[in-house]
């Protein structure tokens, strides 16, 4: 009997080693708790068809012609906003005030809302309607930015009239997610070695992650021509620049 005994544990112990034993036959593979090469790929495919669509429509998107062609596309969507004098807004070929949102997503600057600050070119307004949809579908509500024009801005260093000029730039500071949530550029956009690649690899937070995700998504479908973000300088420590350029040949980002 204790002889059966002794085999029946010697069994139990050779099925249980067998059990937890590293499969090593030819097909097997090794649980991890890494994501595998495939299941990564297969997360990438999924994004890159999430914006398919909406690369498509930046892939189409051109810069209207005449203003009557952009404020058309501007109604054709929905959006509200109020032309302006060129009096009121001198260096602004195209000039509008933006009176509600723009794709579904609000861009609201400081101050009152007929602030100069919150004039801008029509075309810049059909690139943030062309954004929009890769803002929204990241849960994006809102922008909030520093300013679009200014018309007496020159680039730093420079005499060369800025993109504020002519109301063809935003400085994006902060967005507001659908669940109420605030992010700053100033505070979330953590990793900023001088003149790094924005677009690069880097250890952000999810919050960092998120803003950077957004700005190098615009910049990759060509959205915007000059990108400037914290990497550059101090003077963009709390915001990034966003400028329409249809004559530039590249993309400039910094």
């Amino acid at each position: 009997m204790r002889l059966f005994l002794t085999l029946v544990v010697i069994l139990a112990v050779a099925y249980v080693v067998d059990l937890i034993r590293p499969n090593t036959s030819e097909g097997a593979r090794r649980p991890s708790l890494q994501p595998s090469r495939a299941a990564s790929a297969a997360r990438q495919e999924l994004e890159s068809a999430r914006y398919a669509a909406t690369s498509a429509d930046a892939a189409a998107l051109q810069m209207p012609q005449t203003a009557s062609e952009c404020e058309a596309t501007l109604r054709k969507a929905g959006v509200d906003y109020r032309v302006l004098p060129g009096k009121v807004a001198s260096g602004i070929a195209w000039p509008i005030r933006l009176t509600g949102p723009i794709g579904g997503v609000r861009v609201e600057g400081s101050g009152k809302p007929d602030a100069a600050t919150n004039f801008l070119d029509c075309g810049l307004a059909t690139t943030l309607l062309a954004w929009a949809k890769t803002l929204r579908a990241h849960g994006v509500v809102a922008i909030e930015h520093f300013s679009m024009y200014r018309p007496q801005a020159q680039v730093d260093g420079t005499r060369k009239p800025s993109g504020h000029a002519s109301g063809r730039a935003i400085d994006m500071g902060r967005i507001e997610l659908q669940d109420g949530r605030i992010l700053s550029v100033l505070d979330d956009w953590k990793s900023r070695t001088p003149n790094g690649d924005p677009c690069g690899r880097w250890r952000d937070e999810p919050a960092g992650r998120l803003l950077r995700k957004l700005v190098c998504d615009a910049a990759a479908r060509g959205l915007f021509q000059t990108i400037v973000t914290p990497h550059h300088n101090a003077a963009h420590a709390n915001h990034v620049h966003l400028e329409i350029d249809p004559a530039a040949g590249e993309l400039w980002i910094r």
